[in-house]
């Protein structure tokens, strides 16, 4: 009887008695053998390297006859026949309609878009629909649509307008950029003020003002002139603005300072210097001149320092908490940080204002070659070489003195180009990902023509997807994130190279059926290879479609188009690569000029042809898998059980240890590098002012769960110019809701854990206490009355100078000259300035914020408006979502492989192995994430997909032969273990090449997208090998269980013939008749295999 239906077969008697006594012999063996380790519980596989007892006295097989139970031939399709006919053909139509689309989408994008940072998207992280995210956008809205007094005249002072893009502004009046540097003093003294380091100083600053820095610097304009925006003199006696600098107080100037103040460049107007000189030293603010260079005075003696610095920088404490640190002690002149700053300037001459395009001379990411920015970088790079520690282009921080440099100068600025410059090298670095991926192909497939075809396969993959997301799917913008797709997709396209061609040289000794030509070898490895990638192909792209599910848009673009690139992947290693095998097959591996190219390049190679009759050789490799590995796992096949569930559990219980939800979004580049350093220092060894509280406003008149609707665009990821409209609920501002409102501020100011000391900007209450027995007004077109004249009152104009950005905290939105849509005001709030927006930090005081609007006059919602600190409501509604949708992902992952491997596969016992398996892989990745330091933030949220989609190639690819192969749970395993190991291995291997320079980028989202892959395929290939092959040889299914058998006999009974494997121990060891075994595999096994 075959592996199918139960047939019995009439001739093919056996021509001897001798030949069937020694096959009854040999059946009765087997079934003593079987039953025997059977009844004792345990499969016992031949010792590693060496044959079963009995196969030195086994009998030869029976003679071959012909009959009915012969193979018929492999069957041909006309398509297979076409593509092996012309492979030339295929592979060019294939070519040039993979040309015509990507350069379709490219063309596309390219014409929508102004320049190539136009059709880049940054990341929309923002959760879409939430109401938080609405009700901001509709504050924003409110603000910029508010009542200013005023507004409907004509006045010049229009031209103030930030927004207006006709506004003039005076040349090199605003800040454009700064260069800000960072100095520490790296030796035992730890003081940054001394003259040794204070010669480094000046070495690093004048190095700065020896370049074109005067035509560049903000300026300073004369008293009297800083409002002359039409005189085109205005800027003949301007100077550039003084720098922040610890040398602006150790060079002394007071005759500088004296004159420069008397000429009008002083922080005092002219008419108030009279007490300058006799109460008031020069030089000592407010007698300072705005001017003033270090250049322009004489360095002070060292034993005076501690007094100018209590005297000049200690009191203005602005100055103090920029330039010195945390620690630092004015009298003894002591600091082990500075910091000093650097401003320049525009519009440059000859331009309306800094809006305007064309100066891009002034430098920065897009500046010209020759602008100021790379001269400025050039002098700034060759002084701080000289004296520090760190050099000026290091990519790791250096923390101890190296050689007699004993000081550390970081410094910064978009003018320098620093972060173009650093950008441009991790795309080289992430570039030699291609290249390494390419060498490892060339290497694994032995030829140099098929390794770019292959790499052709995996780059051409991206720009198809992009012609579907911008032609098909019509999105305008390439998100920055969908960059990452370029790894993922050198990975698993890698891997299905790897699977196609191990399956097309295994087909090369898989006997005459297989191997007799091109078409059946080409028809054996698509059936067997694309089986198994699709299967791979459809769990990882159902995983990353579970992402676009995301109210994120950065998350859900990511997914989307990564999963297209997966699939356009798929569409090409089934079409383009196999044309490209059969032409290498028919035009090249044999040629003359193959083989001499081979011999300039090892890694190409052409397997020798078999004589004439002789069987082709397996590959070493497969025996040793089969014959060697198998059977070693299968004797400690409960210690790698063991040994694979220690470290699930340690890394787990490492993750529930170290476990930490972030709380801020995180920092652009790695801790150790230079950048991140320079951040750092800035954050903790220098004063963030105290005086700035974070700010909720809360808005009356708008919807409160949808305030704002906007018009669709077709976009996943919105663009921000849509057109928007506020959704308005009528207020009728009668004389009771006044009352009530004002009610709604006193309610706040008196509530402690809501309002910091009561501090509040309220426009009603303000005009209640200056109305008097005036307010509340009888209705809102007396209110408007009302209003008006307070506007024009002492009393609002002490309001507007004495509170910042009063007019932007607390006011309304005019309906017409009578009426009110909106009313809205502000409390600094008791949110501690070193707040962030995680939920652990913000959820308290959201909630008790959502109360206080639960009690609101009439429906109002809050928001975060105000403060220089990262806590957002936005923000924590991010980290909300993110961790909500963490966890939704993985289960939905992990329920649809389930549910494509029981499709594919046809069996739910090995579906349950292989997501446990991908289960346990999450686990460890996540482990290894948390031990190396980071917390569970955005792009780890974000990388989920990424872990669950890689990890279940491995195992996918295990289980998907293991079920089609027969025999017992050893056999089954050992003939999985021998067909894909070895692409496994490849798959492994490319992408932790693909990985590895990913670890030497600076910046944070690819290096982690690095750590990412190379974890995931690391523990993927360690649990595959060690956890689910044990499993399956330990407790796979035999037979029919885990199938539909019940589905099959209810079917049966109806009449419908299905046809079932039989059960494993009815099953002969091997079978000719198995369409994946080969005539010399069967006669290999038969002397060196016995049946566990």
């Amino acid at each position: 009887p075959g592996a199918g239906c139960a047939q019995v077969h009439q001739g093919g008697l056996l021509q001897t008695s001798e030949v069937q006594a020694s096959a009854l012999a040999l059946v009765q063996t087997r079934v003593v053998t079987v039953s025997a380790s059977t009844m004792n519980g345990d499969d016992v596989p031949p010792a590693v390297g060496q044959s079963p007892a009995f196969a030195d006295h086994s009998p030869p097989p029976p003679a071959k006859v012909e009959g009915p139970g012969d193979e018929p031939p492999m069957r041909v399709g006309r398509l297979t026949k076409f593509v092996v006919k012309n492979p030339g053909i295929v592979s060019c139509a294939i070519f040039l309609l993979t040309v015509i689309l990507s350069a379709s989408g490219i063309f596309a994008i390219i014409a929508t878009s102004e320049d190539a940072l136009d059709a880049i998207g940054f990341g929309e992280y923002r959760v879409q629909g939430d109401p938080l995210t609405l009700q901001n956008a509709a504050f924003s809205e409110v603000v910029a649509d508010r009542f200013v007094p005023g507004d409907d005249e004509d006045d010049e002072d229009d031209e103030d307008d930030p927004d207006d893009p006709n506004r003039r502004e005076l040349v090199r009046s605003q800040r454009v950029d700064s260069l800000t540097i960072v100095y520490e003093d790296l030796g035992d003294d730890e003081n940054m003020l001394t003259e040794e380091h204070v010669a480094d100083i000046v070495r690093v600053e004048g190095a700065l003002l020896d370049t074109r820095w005067d035509e560049f610097c903000r300026l300073e304009y004369k008293e009297g002139k800083d409002k002359v925006k039409k005189d085109p003199d205005a800027s003949k006696d301007a100077r550039c603005a003084s720098p922040n600098s610890i040398l602006q107080y150790l060079f002394e100037g007071k005759k500088a300072h004296k004159k420069q103040c008397e000429e009008g460049y002083c922080f005092l107007s002219k008419d108030s210097l009279g007490s300058c000189g006799t109460f008031i030293d020069w030089g000592t603010f407010p007698c300072r001149s705005k001017v003033y260079s270090w250049r322009d005075g004489e360095l002070a003696k060292k034993s005076n320092w501690g007094k100018i610095l209590k005297e000049q920088l200690c009191d203005d404490s602005f100055s103090r908490d920029f330039i010195l640190d945390k620690e630092a002690v004015c009298k003894k002149a002591i600091s082990k940080h500075l910091r000093s700053s650097y401003t320049l300037g525009g519009p440059l001459s000859g331009f309306k204002n800094t809006d305007e395009e064309g100066q891009s001379q002034i430098g920065g990411v897009l500046g010209t070659a020759d602008s100021y920015g790379t001269e400025m970088a050039a002098a700034m790079s060759s002084s701080v070489d000289e004296v520090s520690a760190t050099s000026s282009r290091a990519r790791t921080y250096v923390s101890m003195p190296s050689g007699d440099k004993d000081v550390n100068v970081l410094y910064f600025s978009f003018t320098t180009g620093r972060i173009f410059e650093t950008l441009l090298s991790d795309t080289y670095l992430a570039s030699a990902s291609v290249v390494f991926v390419f060498c490892y192909i060339w290497s694994n497939v032995g030829s140099l023509f098929l390794a770019f075809a292959g790499i052709f396969e995996i780059i051409a993959s991206l720009p198809l997807a992009l012609f579907f997301w911008r032609v098909v799917l019509q999105q305008t913008k390439v998100e920055i994130l969908q960059f990452l797709t370029v790894y993922l997709i050198l990975c698993i396209g890698s891997d299905d190279i790897f699977v196609f061609m191990d399956s097309w040289k295994e087909s090369k000794t898989a006997g005459p059926r297989v191997s007799d030509s091109i078409e059946t070898r080409l028809v054996f490895t698509y059936k067997q290879a694309v089986n198994a990638m699709f299967t791979t192909t459809m769990t990882t792209v159902l995983s990353l479609v579970t992402t676009s599910f995301s109210s994120i848009p950065a998350i859900s673009t990511f997914g989307i188009f990564a999963a297209l690139v997966v699939i356009w992947d798929f569409l090409l290693v089934c079409s383009w690569f196999p044309a490209m095998v059969v032409f290498y097959a028919t035009y090249i591996e044999r040629a003359s000029c193959s083989k001499w190219c081979c011999a300039c390049f090892p890694c190409c190679r052409v397997s020798p042809e078999p004589e004439a009759g002789e069987k082709p050789e397996e590959r070493r490799i497969v025996v040793w898998l089969r014959e060697t590995l198998a059977p070693l796992i299968f004797r400690y096949r409960y210690a790698c059980i063991a040994v694979a569930m220690v470290g699930v559990i340690s890394m787990g219980a490492t993750f529930g240890a170290l476990f930490k939800l972030a709380e801020d979004l995180p920092n652009n580049f790695v801790p150790e590098n230079p950048s991140s350093v320079f951040n750092d220092i800035q954050d903790d060894s220098f004063f963030v002012p105290e005086d700035w509280k974070y700010q909720v406003s809360v808005a009356y008149g708008l919807d409160v769960e949808e305030p704002i609707t906007y018009q669709p665009d077709g976009q996943i990821s919105p663009t921000t110019d849509r057109e928007s409209e506020l959704r308005f609920v009528p207020l009728n501002l009668n004389k009771n809701l006044q009352e009530k409102l004002v009610k709604d501020c006193n309610r706040a100011r008196r509530d402690e854990d809501l309002v910091s000391k009561k501090e509040s900007y309220c426009l009603l209450n303000d005009l209640k206490e200056w109305a008097g027995d005036d307010f509340p007004f009888e209705d809102e077109a007396e209110l408007r009355k009302g209003l008006d004249k307070f506007y024009d009152s002492s009393e609002y104009s002490w309001l507007t100078a004495n509170f910042s950005d009063y007019t932007t905290k607390t006011g309304f939105v005019a309906d017409g000259d009578e009426g009110i849509k909106v009313y809205f005001v502000s409390y600094n709030t008791t949110i501690p300035p070193e707040a962030n927006s995680g939920p652990n930090v913000l959820l308290p005081y959201f909630n008790q914020w959502e109360a206080y609007a639960e009690d609101c006059a009439t429906d109002c919602f809050h928001m975060t408006t105000g403060g220089e600190g990262p806590a957002s409501w936005v923000l924590f509604r991010i980290f909300q979502q993110l961790f909500r949708e963490v966890g939704i992902t993985v289960v939905a992952s992990l329920l649809l492989a389930f549910v494509v491997l029981v499709m594919t596969t046809r069996n739910w016992i090995v579906s349950i192995y292989v997501v446990f398996t991908i289960l346990c892989i999450i686990v460890c990745v996540f482990g290894s994430v948390v031990s190396r330091g980071f917390e569970i933030g955005v792009q780890e949220c974000i990388y989920i997909a990424l872990t669950i989609g890689l990890s279940v190639d491995y195992a996918v690819h295990l289980t998907h032969f293991y079920v089609h192969a027969t025999g017992t749970r050893f056999e089954r395993t050992q003939e999985a273990m021998s067909k894909i190991l070895i692409s496994i291995l490849g798959g492994a291997t490319t992408t932790a090449v693909a990985a590895l320079p990913l670890f030497a980028c600076v910046q944070t989202f690819l290096y982690l997208y690095g750590f990412f892959i190379l974890f995931t395929s690391l523990w993927s290939f360690l649990l595959s090998i060690l956890l689910l092959v044990p499993l399956l040889m330990t407790i796979g299914p035999e037979g029919d269980q885990g199938t539909f058998k019940s589905c099959a006999d209810f079917l049966g009974q109806r009449g419908v013939k299905i046809c079932q494997d039989t059960p494993a121990a009815e099953e002969p060891a091997r079978s000719s008749g198995y369409p994946h075994n080969n005539a010399n595999e069967q006669t290999h096994r038969s002397d060196s295999t016995t049946n566990p």
